[in-house]
Formats: structure tokens, sequence, C-alpha cells
């Protein structure tokens, strides 16, 4: 797997497993069950056993919601309405099917075995909705052909790329390109 975890918030990351998220040349990184799995492991999380075409149907539903919000977020814009529902719901059900569980000195909520990707995604986003950093939630400048999701957490809230060795990387390569070709034509 290809991928990279770059956005700084799970939730990103798990909207983040279309790359680029516009353009034609888009790679859908969930495109079979066993492909939760394979990002789990990515992520650090659990992976479950061996995910259904209902666990990815469900994941697929929430990334759908989790791109509508948080990328009208960082339009600048409300989170739509019936996204934001879907997204509670989803959580609700997730920790309705979760246990208590002994951990260290206290408990810890342990997700149901089919939630053990959603579950971690879903207190991801929102944690990140209900936090003051929302606003710093940005989609990668590189608008043509990237469209990622990150949460800025420079100290002035200044980050425009996804990945300066990446995106930020090919933008100032482009903008260098640009002027020596003006001034070539100048010359």
């Amino acid at each position: 797997m290809k991928l990279r975890l770059l956005a700084g918030a799970l939730a990103l990351d798990f909207v983040n497993t279309v790359d680029p998220l516009v353009g034609p040349d888009a790679q859908d990184f969930l495109d079979r069950p066993a492909a939760l799995a394979d990002w789990a492991a990515l992520a650090g999380l659990e992976p479950p056993a061996a995910p259904t075409a209902e666990d990815l149907a469900r994941a697929l539903a929430v990334r759908r919601d989790l791109h509508a919000v948080f990328g009208a977020v960082a339009a600048g814009g409300d989170p739509p309405a019936a996204a934001l529902a879907r997204i509670r719901r989803a959580y609700a059900a997730t920790l309705g099917r979760a246990a208590l569980v002994p951990a260290g000195d206290g408990l810890a909520w342990r997700p149901a075995p089919a939630d053990a990707i959603l579950w971690p995604v879903l207190a991801s986003a929102v944690e990140l909705l209900t936090s003051s950093v929302l606003r710093r939630v940005k989609e990668c400048e590189n608008h043509e052909t990237c469209g990622w999701l990150f949460l800025d957490a420079s100290r002035g809230g200044t980050r425009r790329w996804c990945s300066m060795s990446g995106c930020g990387a090919r933008a100032k390569m482009r903008r260098y390109r640009a002027r020596h070709a003006a001034r070539g034509a100048t010359a």
C-alpha cells in the first residue's frame, strides 16, 4: 500500500484513502473488504480478522459523510446537516455496541469487532468536530491533482499543502519554472 498518513487526524486520513481526492487519476485504496484491514494496519489500528462487504459499505458511507463535513469546513462553510446527522448516528451505533473493559487503573471503551476500524475513525471525527481546532482543517492547495484534507497544526496556521515534500515541492517547482520561462521570454 503506497498510501501515506499525513492529515494529522485519523478521520481526515480516512477521507484521504482516495488519492488524489480530485482529478481523473483518483485511486480508491478502499476498493475491497480486505483493504480495510490493510488501512487499519497502516493507521496502527487493530485490523479486523476478515472485513466483509457490509463492513466496506459502512466504511465508504462514513467516508463520504466525513468528506462532505470536513470538506465544507475546509472551504470555510458550514458542514451539511444531513452528513453530520449520519456521522452522529454512526458514532452512537458504534458506542452502543462497545464494551467498557478494565484498562490500566480504570476502564476503556473496546469496540465491537465489526467496529474495530470505524470506532476510532468516528471518535477522531467527533473529537475534531467538537474541538477549538476545527477551523484549522484545510484542503491541500493543489486543487487540480490532490485535494487531500489535513489539520493545520503549524504555529501561524499557514500550512498550505498536504505534504511539503509532495504537493508543496511540486508547486514550488511550477512557480520556479514559470518565473524562468517568463525571464526567458523577456530576454
